[in-house]
């Protein structure tokens, strides 16, 4: 009988200090507030940009009337333009709160050219500068 009342005693303890740690977890100081939560995104800062590529045209050309609007027709021939197409970009911005402030600028060129020879009139030829 006095090893079921030992073990009876004993279980009681257990739980009771159990039930106390729980209940004064909650009691304990704070140690630091938590953080804001950042901004997910921030556009304050400067820039620069630059792009290049190419362009390319298939042109087909024909004359249907003359300047006096009869009928004369002319096939011209089809030209096929290639060339360098570039630019850059520089700015720079500043966010306060939900609005951005700034200041950019951007530039392009492109050089496209190419020429043919004329179809119905062989000694003159057609050009894109």
């Amino acid at each position: 009988m006095y090893g079921r009342l030992k073990s009876l005693v004993v279980a009681s303890v257990l739980i009771g200090l159990g039930a106390t740690s729980v209940a004064t977890a909650a009691d304990l100081p704070v140690k630091a507030r938590p953080m804001p939560a950042a901004p997910l995104y921030n556009w304050t800062g400067c820039y620069l940009g630059g792009n290049v590529g190419g362009g390319w045209t298939r042109l087909d050309t024909a004359r249907v009337s003359d300047f006096f609007g009869a009928a004369s027709p002319a096939i011209y021939g089809r030209e096929k333009d290639s060339g360098f197409i570039g630019g850059g970009q520089v700015g720079c911005d500043f966010q306060t709160g939900n609005l951005v402030f700034g200041v950019g600028g951007s530039f392009d060129f492109g050089s496209v050219k190419g020429s043919h020879a004329l179809t119905d009139f062989p000694t003159f030829s057609e050009a894109n500068n």
